[in-house]
């Protein structure tokens, strides 16, 4: 939760929440999940709902594997019931044909390489623009 991507991807949801009108804290039971296990226990959560989401947009690839995978043994149909996106791009959304957000973790890198040199050597080279894409799979 103190990382510069977390803290971030978290300024975006607010910023989205305000922009539509919608309450940036009535979820925050949500906050700090990413791992398979609590993907699967929102599963639970769901399906115990009388007022169902028709979507979750998951932090991580493997907070929506966990959520999609239980949901699916739990007999929901998805994205028909509920849409799942994660977020990475990693090899498990490939895996399990999950709708992801892709996100330049190279690029990152070597940004972050960029700005140490810059520090340290006094030089101004220009960081890469970050490029984040909609990778749409079976999920949505």
């Amino acid at each position: 939760m103190k990382g510069l991507n977390t803290k971030e991807r978290i300024r975006a949801y607010h910023d989205f929440c305000k922009k539509y009108g919608l309450d940036a804290k009535a979820f925050p039971h949500f906050y700090g999940l990413n791992s398979i296990a609590e993907g699967e226990q929102i599963a639970h959560w769901w399906r115990g709902q009388p007022n169902k989401p028709d979507a979750f947009a998951c932090s991580t690839d493997y907070l929506a594997a966990g959520l999609l995978t239980e949901a699916r043994r739990l007999g929901v149909s998805v994205p028909s019931d509920v849409a799942v996106v994660g977020f990475d791009n990693t090899e498990i959304s490939h895996l399990l044909d999950l709708t992801t957000i892709h996100y330049p973790i190279d690029k990152q890198a070597e940004n972050a390489f960029i700005m140490i040199r810059n520090t340290l050597e006094g030089m101004q080279e220009q960081l890469h623009p970050l490029a984040f894409k909609l990778v749409e799979r079976a999920t949505t």
